[in-house]
């Protein structure tokens, strides 16, 4: 099994996408790519320490250990994600309704039994200082918990969030808490103020 083996790698090419069907991990974007790092291989998966990717305008660094089922229980990651559009890179991997605009996020994602957890993920997002910990579960309405503290100068640009609702323009501040059940969205306290009031 190769337990213990260590390298450090560097990496690139011309489309990230096809060394996702290569490794069979498709939805990567089909853009030129750069990658380095250091690679431990153990029983529970691969450790990467200071790692960096590349592709396209997108950067990625992450740190830890990825089960050998890269989403699987046991991957333990910090990580830091920046571009100049989360909405096209989500697009990119099936992901709808994030806003659109320039973007600079870090904090650690667990995977655990049916659910991520994200530790004190923080950063900016279409110009809104972001702030988010908690679960997200497999099925977004079993599980999913989250502590938020989100504030910005256009709250027009999250409106792909909830698409159902008409939201006002301009500064915002929403800060709680909210559990998503497959009956309910349950907020607790949650404090919003959008367009000067509250």
């Amino acid at each position: 099994d190769y337990h213990g083996t260590r390298l450090r790698f560097t990496a690139s090419g011309p489309s990230l996408a096809r060394v996702g069907e290569l490794a069979g991990a498709g939805r990567l974007p089909g853009v030129g790519f750069t990658a380095a790092g250091d690679f431990e291989w153990t029983e529970q998966g691969a450790v990467i320490r200071e790692g960096r990717l590349q592709a396209g305008r997108d950067q990625l660094e992450l740190d830890g250990l990825v089960a050998r089922q890269p989403l699987g229980p046991g991957t333990d990651v910090t990580w830091a994600l920046a571009g100049p559009d989360l909405q096209k890179l989500a697009a990119g991997f099936g992901i709808a309704g994030l806003p659109a605009g320039p973007f600079d996020l870090r904090g650690r994602l667990r995977r655990e039994t049916r659910m991520f957890r994200l530790d004190d993920v923080r950063g900016t997002v279409a110009g809104a200082d972001v702030r988010v910990s908690g679960r997200i579960g497999d099925e977004p309405l079993r599980g999913t918990t989250l502590d938020l503290d989100l504030e910005g100068p256009r709250l027009e640009a999250f409106a792909g969030l909830l698409p159902d609702y008409k939201l006002p323009s301009g500064e915002f501040r929403v800060a709680g808490a909210l559990a998503l059940t497959p009956t309910r969205l349950k907020l607790t306290g949650m404090r919003v103020t959008a367009a000067g009031a509250q």
